[in-house]
């Protein structure tokens, strides 16, 4: 990532250990005061990549905002995956609760509890099918087939 320290260029002030900046920038960038370590680094970072792109002739990824919108989407599909793994992980937790639950389930309190955490692992399990679903890694019923036999949540007793 390029910092840039403290420089006005609208009024020419310029550092001597700053680095030229290339001639590709935009007016609407070179007039902005750019500071380091403020939470506009990434702003500034993710521009400077969509205006390189745009200006490359290698590079053939469309207008800045098609760059910027390509590397939102990626960041959210992998947020969709790393929430999917999660109810993953919280599902496993559950079914093996349910499964203590269920050896314990030999009074009312007993069963009333089993009933619950069951319920709370078919909402958990109808939770990752949509979110594995949202994430593009399965569709479809046969899809939910699969994830309810990979995930067996113990029956009603």
């Amino acid at each position: 990532m390029m910092r840039f320290p403290l420089m006005v260029v609208k009024l020419g002030l310029r550092s001597t250990a700053a680095p030229r900046l290339p001639r590709f920038l935009s007016r609407s960038i070179l007039c902005r005061t750019i500071t380091t370590g403020g939470k506009d680094d990434w702003m500034l970072q993710a521009e400077l990549d969509a205006l390189a792109a745009t200006k490359s002739k290698v590079n053939s990824q469309g207008s800045p905002n098609d760059v910027m919108m390509g590397k939102l989407t990626v960041e959210l599909q992998g947020e969709r995956i790393s929430n999917a793994v999660k109810l993953e992980d919280k599902l496993r937790q559950l079914i093996e609760k349910a499964n203590a639950a269920r050896a314990r389930a030999t009074d009312a309190i007993g069963r009333k509890v089993f009933t619950a955490v069951r319920k709370k692992c078919l909402e958990t399990r109808q939770e990752l099918i949509m979110q594995k679903e949202a994430a593009g890694m399965v569709g479809g019923a046969a899809a939910a087939e699969v994830i309810e036999r990979s995930f067996a949540i113990p029956g009603p007793v």
